[in-house]
């Protein structure tokens, strides 16, 4: 069985996981109980739902946030740029995929995973070396006991329910909890016109936007006792002394909480300033339920209509986590504090549990990965004499491209690997992909044989393409290939030796990076030789041609015969470069002189090779290049 890394959960911190791992070229699956990736965000986030951190800060890693977006990323938004992540990496959870069980064999040494698939009814079984939960806190919500809450006559719903005040307009609605969930479904539903209270159940750090970014900023400079002192006194000055009103501040400050337990501020959405002037009012815990009247623990009764919880979630791990539960304390959250949070013992993870907003997440998923890394079974590779060190991973397979047309053969052939999550590295001498196209063929270039039959796997030409797509169409459909694939070529790589280890059993691949001018050497198990025939240009033995007075060159130095028109030139090979780019300098004289050449003058000799075999010919063209 293929030796994979198993990730459960498909939520911001499960495909953060995975698209370092896939950038590390280590095999993964996530699976996911529901039938889609984020489905917190996209079946149990109210409407008016925005990330309470700065963009800058809630980027998962290698993708930011496109520049045009708010600073603070609204519900929709947000879920498009997971969309946009998840194909950007090629991360295809496996849905429908609940973890019944998980237990460590030891005499195995592996994660053994029992899952029903909910969609097909079927038991499937993963067994892995590695295992990363990413669940988070947030897997099921949370309704505390509240004597006479199943004899209340109102409706009452947890805030995953919760998605607009429409249905509340003219009633009276608790809200209990004044977290950021709270505070801000309190605002919400006096937006829409519902009579509004909110219970603080325990005491909360409220700050506002402008306040926590300020925070988050001097963290990089500053001690957290001294930013919780700035942003306390900030707050005091911007909303008073708000404790009056029913709400009061813990005795450490808002980042050291945060740091420590997980515990985010409260960022205020403008519900204080209502709250302030008593159109939303705050109480105490509840006492008890009789009825539709609510008593508090300040011993005032109100009656209500509907009653929102918006008290956080409880985790599910321990439901099913049989072994690896010394990771985990009694409410299924990461017994260590962030950042040594995320580690356990015999290869299981945790990811988004620190509660630090995607920024922890992106700590996480990549503290993880490169640990993985550093741990994973199999062949390893080394860099030696390099001015860095480079993490040891297993090479399932390596590539080597050069700027030949065998480029497309290459990428697709590690884009079928990707798929597979098979790991696989790519070596280019050149600094981009596609050099060949790009960089040495001419201007009117075309493939030579329809589009549907030049396809790379698992990707079709899009449908308005031409049947033989130009060049610069062809670049743009390599660019997309590669990005939508995650193909990441090792550029400024020329391999220089590459022999078979017979003792070892493996390849071993000598490589020199031109760039930093460092030797290093990869070992693999598997060897892909993907450089085609059209490495490096050809040009024939030809008596006499040291001393020819005129200009000559080979095809791949070519881009167009503009500045040839009304010279005489020859082309050496009548394949398809030859009889194109013929062609094409007997139209460029055309174009630029109506006149007919009456002397033959050689001024300029081209020995045109075509792409398989070298031919020597001379083309009639339109009656002014000659046979010979």
């Amino acid at each position: 069985m293929e030796e994979v890394v198993v990730i459960i959960g498909a939520g911001p911190a499960g495909l953060a996981s995975s698209a370092c791992l896939n950038r590390l070229g280590i095999p993964n699956i996530i699976l996911e109980r529901e039938d889609c990736y984020a489905s917190l965000w996209r079946k149990k986030a109210y409407d008016r739902v925005k990330l309470h951190l700065a963009k800058q800060f809630c980027e998962l890693p290698y993708m930011p946030y496109p520049p045009n977006l708010p600073m603070f990323v609204p519900k929709n938004d947000f879920i498009s740029y997971l969309d946009n992540y998840a194909s950007h990496f090629g991360i295809n959870p496996r849905f429908h995929c609940s973890v019944e069980s998980v237990y460590y064999d030891k005499i195995a040494s592996k994660w053994c995973i029992l899952v029903k698939n909910t969609n097909l009814q079927t038991t499937e079984v993963y067994i892995a070396k590695f295992l990363v939960v990413a669940t988070g806190e947030n897997s099921e919500g949370l309704i505390p006991k509240v004597p006479g809450l199943d004899g209340f006559e109102g409706m009452f719903m947890h805030s995953s329910q919760y998605e607009n005040g429409k249905d509340f307009v003219g009633k009276n609605v608790l809200v209990v909890g004044c977290g950021n969930s709270g505070m801000e479904i309190a605002y919400d539903l006096f937006y829409w016109g519902a009579h509004t209270s909110i219970v603080a159940r325990s005491p909360v750090h409220v700050v506002s936007k402008e306040i926590v970014f300020l925070g988050m900023c001097l963290l990089k400079y500053l001690p957290y006792r001294l930013v919780d002192f700035i942003a306390i006194t900030a707050s005091k000055i911007n909303f008073g002394d708000i404790s009056k009103y029913g709400i009061q501040r813990p005795t450490e400050g808002p980042f050291y909480i945060k740091a420590t337990t997980g515990r985010s501020p409260t960022i205020d959405v403008g519900a204080v300033q209502k709250i302030k002037t008593g159109e939303i009012q705050v109480f105490p815990s509840i006492a008890c339920i009789k009825g539709n009247e609510i008593t508090f623990e300040n011993g005032k009764s109100k009656q209500y209509d509907a009653i929102i919880f918006a008290t956080g979630y409880r985790s599910t791990v321990l439901d099913w986590l049989k072994d690896g539960k010394e990771l985990f304390n009694g409410n299924g959250m990461p017994k260590l504090r962030f950042p040594n949070h995320w580690k356990g013992e015999n290869g299981i993870y945790c990811a988004g549990f620190s509660q630090k907003g995607l920024m922890g997440i992106s700590v996480d998923a990549q503290s993880i990965a490169a640990d993985i890394g550093l741990a994973w079974k199999g062949t390893t590779y080394d860099v030696i004499g390099g001015p860095y060190s480079v993490l040891q991973l297993n090479m399932a397979m390596v590539l080597k491209s050069c700027e030949e047309l065998a480029l497309q053969a290459c990428i697709a052939t590690s884009a079928c690997l990707n798929r597979l999550k098979i790991p696989n590295i790519v070596f280019e001498r050149e600094d981009c992909c596609g050099s060949l196209w790009k960089k040495r063929t001419y201007d009117r270039l075309k493939l030579h044989i329809p589009k549907q039959y030049c396809e790379l796997p698992y990707m079709p030409y899009p449908s308005n393409a031409p049947t033989f797509v130009p060049r610069n169409g062809f670049i743009a459909y390599l660019d997309e290939y590669v990005s939508h694939f995650v193909v990441i070529p090792r550029y400024n790589r020329s391999v220089e030796h590459a022999f078979y280890d017979a003792d070892a059993g493996k390849w071993r691949i000598e490589v020199k990076n031109v760039f930093s001018h460092a030797r290093e050497v990869y070992v693999a198990q598997f060897l892909v030789v993907a450089t085609g025939e059209n490495a490096e240009g050809v040009i024939p033995d030809v008596p006499g041609l040291a001393g020819f007075a005129g200009e000559y060159m080979h095809a791949s130095q070519f881009s167009n015969g503009r500045k040839y028109s009304g010279k005489d030139v020859l082309a050496v090979g009548s394949w398809n470069s030859g009889m194109e780019i013929s062609y094409d300098l007997c139209q460029s004289r055309y174009m630029w002189s109506q006149r007919k050449c009456s002397e033959k003058k050689e001024k300029a000799v081209f020995p045109i090779l075509s792409q398989s075999a070298v031919a020597f010919s001379a083309l009639r063209a339109h009656g002014c290049i000659n046979s010979a």
